[in-house]
């Protein structure tokens, strides 16, 4: 019964009109652009005091589609305003749908300054027609570029006076405009013939990273490496931007290898450097221990279970529930607990709706309620794992997915506290999950935090507006062992040891083991004397040999499967031998799971 009403408080996911993710781009009318603020009268960097580009008249954007890479708004056709504006987070800036010109005011004191290849015009003096156009100013701001992505591009002028300027196209032009930040965040001051040409000269030898036509991804595979997982996402053309979280999350501790060819433009925005890939392919290796499927037999006896509270459970009840439930051992009454504490959940939340989509979502639109879905994805996927299942939806797990952001890899909310700490559960519960493809996902969350982690330090070396300290997020150190970062918390390694165990046990009895000089002793207490079997998942054959208490046993092992069929001679417990080939590695020692702040 409880499991029939986790599977309907589940259909918010499967039913969902749009059932694929969104990332940043949720929850939002406005388009969430790196290094840029875009209101529905204006646009600005991101760095301190730069000033407003104001389009004529404010733009009625209506969002026509979203992924979680590309999202697209259409704005009506006036002339000298876009009629449409595009994010996509694999090309840098924004585009604008310009088919009747652009026109742009601006309210500096002096006049802007316009460079073309060669060149730099001021107010009045229109440019030569030209395929981009860097706009930067006597005062200390970042460099806009304006590029034009049809044909050979218009000439641009700038007309009036001090704080009443216009900035346009001359003539007709019809196609699409690119903004972007080719020097990044970076405020500089464009006042001296000599930093114009500087300017000029740096932007014409990185022409083709920023003019390109936009990359389109796809698709991505994934390869299983021993302790690691090899991703690859392919695009139509070369040129995408690298995910800043990618390079930033090895000043962290995070050794992800990048094995494409990248160049590093030596811009960054306020999430890191602007990195693009040299060819249509960008793949990236990340270091991860594969927990196996089943819950890890380990030698030792375990202690008595944990008081729970009454529910519901706290988070780090609930995710200390989750990690006590991966142990052959494990008491019986975890695994109704674990029920029980589900069933409390789905009847008690509040779900809101995703405006974009109209999906109904366990969290709100600043992220509340993100941290408790996660922590209840990590039970219900530990339910799943400690019963052997290959291949069971973890909507509410998908669900979160659905708002990591793809350059990023971090959960897209205003709260940052609870999205990291969010973060942080859903990347161990996608590290349970037997398929690469829900896997690479955990990995990629574990680097964002990382990333996050190593960016004010980023910031400041080069800067940059500092970034805000990232959030603390809980149980970093299993995450850390089981991800290879930085140094080892003993107590964290040790349990990742007995979680690695290469016996796996995933009939429902409690099974513990000690070694003895025959084999490995297993032991356990049936409900009831009556014809049962255990269920063993195994990496060498196995032979199973009668201690105690048994009337009957028999056993097969077939493509790693070992299962025992026995009939107990009473009440009480039952004791077998497990014997392995002596080649065979020797079971780890059953080691506590780590405290959740830890």
């Amino acid at each position: 019964m409880v499991r029939a009403l986790i599977s309907a408080a589940l259909v918010f996911a499967a039913s969902a009109c749009f059932a694929q993710a969104f990332g940043r781009f949720g929850y939002t009318n406005l388009p969430q652009v790196p290094g840029f603020m875009f209101t529905e009268e204006s646009f600005r960097t991101r760095a301190s005091g730069s000033d407003s580009f104001s389009f004529l008249r404010a733009l009625p954007l209506k969002r026509v589609s979203t992924t979680a890479e590309v999202t697209k708004y259409s704005s009506g056709v006036f002339a000298g305003t876009p009629q449409g504006v595009t994010v996509n987070l694999r090309s840098p800036g924004f585009e604008l749908d310009c088919p009747l010109g652009l026109e742009l005011k601006l309210s500096t004191l002096s006049s802007p300054n316009l460079t073309v290849p060669g060149a730099t015009y001021g107010a009045e003096t229109p440019t030569p027609p030209s395929s981009w156009v860097l706009v930067s100013f006597a005062d200390k701001q970042p460099p806009v570029l304006l590029v034009f992505l049809d044909g050979a591009g218009p000439e641009v002028v700038v007309k009036g006076r001090s704080g009443e300027w216009k900035l346009k196209t001359v003539g007709l032009y019809k196609g699409k405009v690119r903004i972007c930040l080719p020097f990044g965040l970076q405020s500089l001051t464009a006042n001296t013939v000599g930093t114009l040409g500087a300017l000029s000269q740096k932007l014409q030898s990185q022409e083709s990273l920023w003019t390109q036509p936009a990359p389109s991804l796809v698709s991505r595979t994934i390869v299983e490496e021993p302790d690691a997982l090899r991703v690859t996402w392919m695009f139509d053309r070369e040129g995408a931007i690298v995910p800043p979280s990618a390079v930033l999350c090895k000043a962290a501790g995070y050794k992800v290898k990048t094995e494409s060819p990248v160049v590093d433009s030596g811009a960054a925005l306020e999430d890191g450097p602007v990195v693009f890939c040299r060819e249509s392919s960008l793949t990236l290796s990340f270091p991860m221990v594969r927990i196996p499927t089943g819950r890890a037999l380990a030698l030792g006896t375990p202690g008595p279970p944990r008081q729970l509270s009454a529910p519901p459970l706290g988070l780090g009840e609930t995710c200390e529930l989750t990690m006590s439930n991966l142990t052959a051992g494990r008491a019986a009454t975890i695994v109704d607990e674990a029920h029980a504490a589900l069933e409390e959940y789905f009847s008690k939340s509040l779900f809101a709706i995703e405006p974009g989509s109209q999906s109904q979502l366990p969290y709100g639109a600043d992220g509340r309620g993100m941290d408790f879905a996660a922590a209840h994805a990590f039970l219900t996927q530990g339910l799943s794992l400690s019963q052997g299942e290959t291949a069971t939806a973890n909507s509410l797990l998908t669900s979160l997915l659905w708002r990591m952001d793809p350059l990023t890899w971090r959960f897209w909310a205003a709260d940052r506290v609870t999205a990291s700490r969010a973060a942080a559960i859903a990347s161990m519960a996608a590290a349970l999950d037997p398929e690469p493809t829900k896997r690479i996902e955990a990995a990629l969350l574990h680097a964002g935090l990382c990333a996050e982690s190593a960016l004010p330090k980023f910031t400041q070396r080069l800067g940059l507006p500092v970034a805000e300290a990232a959030p603390s997020a809980p149980l970093v150190g299993l995450r850390n062992a089981i991800f290879q970062t930085g140094a080892p918390d003993p107590a964290a390694s040790e349990y990742l040891k007995t979680l690695t165990s290469d016996v796996r046990v995933v009939s429902v009895e409690p099974v513990v083991a000690v070694s003895t000089p025959r084999g490995i002793e297993v032991t356990w207490t049936p409900v009831k004397a009556e014809k049962k079997q255990l269920v063993f998942l195994l990496r060498n054959q196995t032979r199973v040999a009668k201690v105690s208490n048994l009337k009957r046993l028999t056993f097969r092992e077939q493509f790693g499967v070992l299962r025992v069929d026995y009939q107990p001679a009473g009440a009480g417990p039952c004791k077998a031998l497990l014997i392995r080939p002596k080649w065979a590695a020797p079971l780890p020692t059953l080691s506590a799971p780590p405290a959740f702040e830890k």
